[in-house]
Formats: C-alpha cells, structure tokens, sequence
C-alpha cells in the first residue's frame, strides 16, 4: 500500500516485487537487532512518503542505455544469501 502497488497482486518471484518496487518512493524505518554477535538491519514499517514525485537520482543509477531486466539488476545486488538478515 505504501509504494501505491495494487491490492492483492501477488508476485511470482521477489525479482518480480522489485521490479514493481523500482523508482517508487516510500518511508521507512530500519531497525538494527544483534544476532551471534553481529548487527544485522531490518525494515521495521513502511509508510507512504509525503513526497511521491520524487526526482532523486542516484549516484550509481543505471543507465537508459543499459538494456539489463530488474531481475538481473537485482541478481547483481543480492549475489550472497549469507549476507542476507534473514532465513
């Protein structure tokens, strides 16, 4: 509800959420557990942002040139389950 995706959609994959996900903008707060001994980070809420049109541009922003899908993006991204917060 908070990034504005349609009710009750449901998604094959997480690449296929992410790909829904990219270039919308939402509020959230991060909350910061220990587990064996390391600091691992999770979202804790998601809420609209006051500010949906925004024009941020990230430093490290693809291209309009690159041809690459969300799902390859994302793969680049999450290349290690283990650094992942999460089972």
């Amino acid at each position: 509800r908070a990034a504005g995706l349609p009710n009750g959609k449901s998604y094959d994959s997480l690449n296929d959420l992410g790909a829904d996900l990219k270039g919308k903008c939402v509020l959230v707060t991060i909350e910061h557990t220990e587990y064996n001994g390391k600091t691992r980070e999770s979202v804790k809420w998601t809420n609209e942002t006051k500010y949906p049109n925004c024009q941020h541009i990230f430093k490290n922003a693809v291209t309009q040139t690159n041809t690459r899908t969300a799902p390859e993006v994302l793969d680049d991204i999450i290349d290690d389950d283990d650094d992942l917060p999460f089972d």
